[in-house]
């Protein structure tokens, strides 16, 4: 139950539509799980880089990859936007 609760708790970082609304959902993660799983931030804050990638894109694009959870391509990502 506590795996499911923390899933979906990352699920709202990424699935902000902000970069600010991510960092704020991040913050409240972290407030509540470090204690018990650091190396998850740890791991998020070492490669913002990457994930405020997919903030950045217009909502529009967000709407069309929230379909999809996982490309094989950059082809295939291409082909949904």
């Amino acid at each position: 139950m506590a795996i499911s609760k923390l899933l979906a708790e990352l699920k709202q970082i990424y699935q902000s539509v902000t970069e600010e609304a991510a960092l704020l959902e991040f913050d409240q993660f972290c407030d509540r799980w470090d204690d018990k799983y650091p190396q998850i931030s740890r791991s998020w804050r070492t490669h913002w880089h990457n994930l405020n990638t997919l903030l950045n894109l217009p909502e529009d694009i967000h709407k069309a990859i929230k379909k999809r959870k996982l490309f094989p391509t950059d082809d295939s990502a291409k082909k949904v936007i």
